[in-house]
């Protein structure tokens, strides 16, 4: 064989094995291509074939983890001024491959499809799709029909929760957030209730230390007139304590002693001309229906205290008049 031909020979060998690479070139290119496709990338032109085609092991490369390539085949800019672009849309959605992005389109499609979509009513929507929203989310056909659990003990204001139900009903709340509503309200109003019950005990605490400070070694015999006024007046502990959050512990106890020392035994049994007058005899016709009336009878023997301070007053009235009859007879 001539050089001539020999050189032919060999550019005809080389012609082919770039002939086949190319072949394999185009196919790699091809699969390239339909994958852009498949994903919603427009076909571009010849050009942007060929760049395909001469970057398809660059494109193998791109399914592996953590490799975001494949998002450079979308484009990057936002077709509205309110809108991600669609690759910043795909990077913040976390989809790490094409498969996964087409994954989740198609997961989105079955659902519409079977009407698996709730709609958030808006204002002026028709009722129906109201009504559609309200079922969706478990709200009971009427105010009545939302049911509110209250804590052990405690009893829900009626007035109150029927407001409450009337309101959750017309916003279209679910069960769940109008007890979550109520929860809190209870948690709120027992703080208040416990940090006044706290501060009316601090306050009692500090006006018993007022009185014991100004009352000095008189302090018992100061407390023993005013238990005497309490009886001596038939106060109830609810009458006594309205007394005290009104003007304070140290001014009641102060106010009842001093009704208490004016109350002596003459102005009881009416000799005095006191204020608080109670006639002899209508002690020892009181004494005696305790005695003879079992009703009284038992609650006194029960520890009754309000009967038993009532009983021990009228018979320091009895015993009283007893004495001062004994003086004036003593007298002559």
């Amino acid at each position: 064989m001539s050089d001539a031909a020999a050189g032919a020979a060999g550019d005809a060998g080389a012609a082919g094995a770039g002939g086949a690479a190319g072949a394999g070139d185009a196919g790699a290119g091809g699969a390239a291509v339909g994958a852009a496709a498949l994903i919603g990338q427009g076909g571009g032109d010849g050009g942007g074939a060929a760049g395909a085609a001469g970057d398809g092991g660059a494109g193998g490369d791109a399914g592996a983890a953590g490799d975001t390539r494949w998002l450079e085949s979308f484009s990057a800019a936002a077709p509205a001024a309110d809108q991600k672009s669609n690759r910043d849309w795909l990077t913040a959605k976390g989809f790490k491959d094409p498969d996964a992005a087409i994954a989740g389109y198609r997961e989105l499609e079955k659902r519409l499809a079977a009407g698996d979509k709730l709609v958030v009513p808006k204002d002026g929507d028709a009722p129906e799709v109201v009504e559609r929203y309200a079922k969706a989310i478990g709200r009971p056909d009427t105010p009545e029909g939302y049911e509110v659990k209250m804590p052990e003990g405690m009893e829900a204001d009626a007035t109150l929760l029927a407001k409450m139900q009337q309101v959750a009903f017309e916003q279209v709340l679910p069960p769940k957030a109008l007890q979550a509503m109520v929860d809190v309200f209870n948690e709120h109003g027992a703080a208040l209730v416990q940090g006044q019950s706290d501060e009316a005990l601090a306050a009692k605490q500090a006006g018993v230390e007022a009185l014991r400070k100004g009352w000095g070694a008189d302090f018992d015999a100061n407390v023993g007139y005013a238990n005497k006024a309490i009886a001596g007046l038939e106060l109830d502990m609810d009458t006594v304590t309205g007394i005290e959050s009104g003007i304070g512990t140290e001014k009641t106890m102060q106010l009842l002693a001093r009704l208490g020392r004016g109350m002596g035994e003459d102005a009881l049994l009416g000799e005095g001309g006191g204020k608080f007058q109670i006639p002899v005899e209508q002690a020892k016709a009181e004494l005696d229906a305790m005695k003879t009336d079992r009703d009284q009878a038992a609650k006194i023997l029960a520890g009754d205290k309000t009967l038993t301070a009532r009983r021990d007053m009228l018979q320091r009235v009895v015993a009283a008049h007893e004495a001062a009859a004994q003086r004036r007879a003593a007298q002559g």
